[in-house]
């Protein structure tokens, strides 16, 4: 992942979606920009629907935030870390890059329009990243913790 400060060719085959959630100024940031892309870009606000969006991607470009980390490797979706804050999504960057998950994103522009269009066209890549997301992932977490709490208050034992 080299540092060439190669722009994003407006030729690249990209579809590009952007969902901003809750972060109005984002959307609206976001949207007066849309228009002078030379790639197909959808601007989405939030949606009920993530993890459709999510399956059909090739990959996530976010910060590692929890749920969001969560739901990315459920999906199996290799990631692109950037705007990596301290503490827990520091901790959560090192944890995916460390299992191969992810990598971290160049933090100038043209840098890292490189190396997004590299990591796609490296499908090999791409399909060990998505192996390791799936190594990491817990997609039946929220059932597993029902159980064990359902055995806590019918004094079952849980482990022996």
């Amino acid at each position: 992942w080299g540092s060439e400060a190669t722009a994003v060719s407006p030729s690249a085959d990209l579809q590009i979606v952007v969902i901003t959630g809750r972060n109005r100024e984002s959307f609206l940031l976001l949207q007066s920009l849309v228009n002078r892309l030379p790639w197909r870009v959808t601007l989405l606000p939030f949606v009920e629907n993530i993890g459709d969006w999510m399956a059909a991607s090739d990959l996530m470009i976010t910060k590692p935030g929890g749920l969001t980390v969560a739901e990315t490797l459920s999906c199996a979706v290799p990631m692109l870390l950037v705007g990596i804050g301290p503490g827990q999504e520091q901790a959560n960057a090192d944890l995916l890059v460390n299992e191969g998950c992810a990598v971290v994103g160049a933090k100038e522009t043209a840098t890292l329009g490189a190396q997004i269009l590299r990591l796609l066209g490296d499908d090999e890549r791409l399909a060990q990243m998505r192996a390791a997301c799936w190594g990491l992932a817990r997609p039946y977490a929220a059932q597993e913790i029902a159980r064990l709490a359902q055995c806590v208050v019918q004094a079952e034992t849980i482990y022996e």
